[in-house]
């Protein structure tokens, strides 16, 4: 009957093409991270799952203290709590409008699913993690689920070269990229709607074993 869930967003301030001139980011949770959080935290609930959403901006006042600031939240949280067992970072992707493979990452930023632009997704995985091989499965289980349900909806799974971005804190943490900086909001929220539909289904069997 308790929360099982945590969502939460360790740059919550990530936004969408709207924000471009404030180096895509808002602090207006309308159109920035914690939007997209509602959504999938929405979908989970109606598909009968028990979340908790953190609506905190640990980006603000310092990006740098981010990971420090949420670190301290599921810390928090788990105490209260230790039926909390999936933690899910969602993030958006970003590069730089000067990168030298911009269209290449602007081609597969969104895909057509049931006639509708969508923001694609892709998986984080710190390397530093005692438990990597763990977060690495559970990133590999998504989107094994996104490849059967949605395919080409999940881009991949990025292995960063160092960090552990929080997810040694349970072996079903994962960090999710939903879209980039220049997908269109509505991509990027019809993009967290199938997000959500696959985490959903992961979950279940996941429950079910």
């Amino acid at each position: 009957n308790k929360p099982y869930i945590l969502i939460y967003h360790t740059h919550a301030t990530e936004s969408y093409l709207l924000a471009e001139k404030d180096n895509y980011r808002s602090s207006d949770r309308r159109y920035n991270m914690i939007n997209i959080g509602s959504i999938i935290s929405t979908i989970l609930e109606a598909n009968g799952h028990k979340v908790e959403h953190v609506v905190t901006y640990h980006d603000l006042p310092s990006y740098s203290q981010s990971y420090a600031r949420s670190y301290n939240t599921i810390v928090k949280k788990r105490d209260e709590s230790d039926n909390l067992k999936i933690l899910l970072d969602i993030h958006r992707d970003g590069i730089e409008e000067n990168s030298p493979n911009i269209d290449s990452v602007r081609k597969k930023s969104k895909v057509k699913i049931n006639g509708k632009e969508v923001a694609t997704f892709s998986l984080v995985v710190g390397p530093d993690s005692p438990n990597y091989d763990q977060v690495l499965s559970f990133a590999k289980y998504i989107k094994a689920v996104s490849d059967t349900l949605y395919p080409d909806l999940c881009t991949g799974i990025i292995i960063k070269p160092m960090g552990k971005y929080n997810q040694h804190l349970s072996d079903y943490s994962a960090l999710v990229e939903v879209g980039y900086n220049f997908n269109s909001l509505e991509e990027a929220t019809e993009g967290a709607k199938l997000v959500a539909e696959v985490l959903a289904l992961a979950i279940n069997s996941l429950i079910e074993e």
